[in-house]
């Protein structure tokens, strides 16, 4: 299994208002290899390396690191209460026409995540295509998403644990 979704009621308005509210740049995953004509300009840069790390911090923020998430934080704190496991949130921005083509995870086992905009983008599998708002993913399994809007996600990264195992503890009751 790939995706697994299940119901959890949240403000989505709210969350998308603090994701908006961070000010970073447009995602894109330098140790994945996965933007082409960006590693080709990186090569040809190196000059900037600098710069290029302090992009790609920026592309994503760390809802610990952000002074104006409190709903963000209280989601977080939930699911490890729920689940016992610990994990990292924090928001992507994946600019319209952005692609992020197949690939896993580095670092995240599994992850739960919060699609915030309206008419999601379908999540593309090595075999299938899925539209969701809220699930639980397997990030070790090939995945990619083509951004045909502005896309905002809220990810809630399980570093030690699997999606097995975090699947489990979330449909207990």
């Amino acid at each position: 299994m790939n995706l697994w979704e299940f119901d959890y009621k949240y403000n989505r308005k709210l969350l998308l208002k603090e994701a908006e509210g961070n000010g970073y740049e447009p995602f894109t995953d330098i140790g994945n290899g996965s933007d082409e004509p960006f590693q080709d300009w990186k090569i040809k840069h190196l000059d900037l390396q600098g710069k290029v790390i302090q992009f790609y911090k920026d592309s994503r923020i760390l809802v610990s690191d952000a002074d104006d998430c409190p709903y963000a934080l209280e989601i977080a704190k939930y699911f490890v209460k729920r689940t016992g496991f610990m994990c990292s949130p924090r928001f992507y921005f994946q600019k319209k026409g952005f692609s992020l083509p197949l690939h896993r995870d580095r670092g995240t086992e599994c992850s739960v995540n919060f699609v915030l905009g309206d008419d999601p983008d379908p999540i593309r599998f090595k075999d299938e295509e899925l539209v969701y708002t809220t699930g639980l993913l397997n990030t070790q399994s090939l995945h990619g998403v083509e951004a045909t809007k502005d896309r905002y996600l809220y990810k809630l990264s399980f570093k030690d644990n699997t999606f097995d195992e975090v699947m489990k503890r979330l449909s207990e009751t």
